[in-house]
């Protein structure tokens, strides 16, 4: 039997789920006239090869013809994959002498297609970028298993992958767990606070976590805490080694609009961003703004799941990749574009908690400037509880209204910061400084005549208070009482 898999990885913990997941269509896969293929997905570094390799050598006693293994990347001559390369090695694997392999590609194919047409083996291709390229590697027997990784989803696949699966990063126990098997040094167990910073760092990439327990066991004296910026300021400057090569390939593989809106996602302010926000930050209106979310979706930079089903609507960049999108960002951002990119947002997001604010609370006495659309940034889709035909819906509006400064009130307090650290003023600029602070379930029924928990203050430079600008608009906190709003007093 031939085996064509790497030794197994010192380290791997986690991907039960994943694992018992092909493991049932394995079992279920019978009698089919083509093979069960497994697509695995996600950025790089978070362990798809190993995890295919994995697969590969729990389920090798059920394939008798073997394992065989193909990486894509070794035959790309200037990102352009010759799928006829790809399989010549396959066919020599499958012993067929080199001088006996067809020249031409069809014939190529006929003879993989004729050797393997009874087969029963296990195929790993790695590192495919499109459905066009793998179709070609299917063997022709319906007994085999076909692994496939990319970066992406494979959606163009015909008939599409039987299972697909996305690999997310590493839970905090998981990768806690996976740092210390890497380290194996008592300064863990000592010092667990400086551990969670640790693995919070690598948000959850496990060659992030290679990295950072590496980093540790070549720094033996100095305690974690003194490491920690260090690490920090290395990942920042150098990201991760060998995986910043593959992060940089599918980069220069996107489309123009692609690339802008993955560097301007590291000037996102906060952590997660919606739909609505990074259309903001692109500026080039809705369409354009979904086209080059979904680009990086496929391409394994950015997980759109949370988009759907019961996601919450926000999307997060992981760490490493945020910093991947910064030095990119730094070397190839026109100029001023990301100066550009931050005012437009800043400015959208004061729209928005201000139209949330209104609706929310009802029109009052207000002082700071009312921001108009922003070009290019279509309002959140809020509607004015004033228009509604009845109670119910007025209430239901305001409701919605009030859930949305909720959900943003990090994201809000993040523009207050980047506001403040750019130095923007009322018009200079033209960026509010804009607060939540909600006590509020969003679930609760709202009452508009007792008033909401939100604030909204402008951002001046001619009323800085120990470096921060302050000119309150309204304040009014409310809490909720057995079900109902009750006045807790004005700010």
């Amino acid at each position: 039997m031939r085996v064509e898999l790497p030794p197994e990885p010192a380290y791997f913990v986690d991907r039960d789920e994943q694992r018992e997941r092909v493991s049932r269509a394995v079992q279920d896969w019978q009698g089919r006239s083509r093979p069960l293929v497994v697509a695995l997905s996600g950025p790089g570094g978070i362990g798809k090869t190993e995890l295919a390799h994995l697969i590969a050598r729990v389920h090798r006693d059920r394939f008798p013809g073997g394992v065989l293994a193909v990486d894509l990347d070794d035959f790309r001559l200037g990102g352009v994959l010759d799928p006829g390369d790809a399989l010549a090695q396959l066919l020599e694997s499958l012993d067929v002498e080199p001088q006996l392999v067809a020249a031409q590609f069809k014939a190529r194919c006929r003879q993989y297609w004729n050797m393997t047409s009874d087969a029963k083996l296990i195929l790993v291709v790695d590192n495919a970028r499109y459905a066009s390229e793998v179709v070609p590697l299917l063997p022709a027997s319906g007994k085999c298993l076909v692994i496939v990784t990319r970066h992406g989803p494979l959606h163009d696949l015909e008939d599409g992958a039987a299972v697909g699966l996305t690999l997310p990063p590493l839970e905090e126990r998981e990768a806690t767990e996976l740092l210390g098997l890497i380290v194996q040094d008592p300064r863990l167990a000592a010092d667990p606070e400086a551990v969670r910073m640790l693995v919070r760092l690598c948000d959850g990439l496990p060659a992030a976590l290679h990295v950072a327990g590496r980093w540790v066991r070549g720094h033996r004296l100095r305690p974690l805490s003194r490491l920690i910026p260090q690490l920090r300021g290395e990942l920042e400057e150098n990201g991760v080694p060998d995986v910043e090569r593959v992060w940089d390939t599918v980069y220069g593989s996107l489309s123009r609009q692609g690339r802008s809106l993955y560097r301007l996602l590291a000037h996102h302010p906060g952590a997660a961003f919606t739909v609505e926000s990074a259309t903001a930050l692109l500026g080039l209106g809705q369409e354009a703004c979904e086209r080059a979310l979904e680009e990086l979706h496929g391409a394994g930079l950015l997980d759109l799941r949370s988009l759907t089903g019961v996601g919450d609507g926000r999307i997060r960049l992981p760490g490493p990749l945020r910093g991947h999108a910064l030095r990119r960002s730094r070397q190839d951002a026109a100029e001023d574009e990301v100066g550009q990119a931050q005012t437009r947002v800043l400015r959208w997001m004061v729209r928005q908690a201000q139209r949330a604010d209104r609706f929310s609370a009802g029109r009052r006495l207000i002082v700071s400037e009312e921001y108009g659309a922003v070009p290019g940034a279509p309002d959140v889709p809020l509607d004015d509880p004033d228009e509604a035909a009845d109670d119910t819906a007025r209430s239901e509006r305001a409701e919605a209204a009030a859930r949305w400064l909720y959900e943003e009130r990090h994201t809000l307090f993040a523009s207050v910061r980047m506001a403040h650290e750019r130095g923007a003023g009322c018009r200079g600029g033209g960026v509010v400084r804009a607060g939540v602070d909600v006590c509020a379930r969003p679930s609760e029924p709202v009452r508009r005549d007792r008033g909401l928990p939100t604030r909204c203050s402008l951002c001046c430079p001619a009323r800085r208070e120990r470096g921060m600008a302050r000119t309150d608009a309204m304040s009014t906190r409310a809490s909720f009482v057995g079900g109902r709003p009750a006045e807790r007093g004005r700010a």
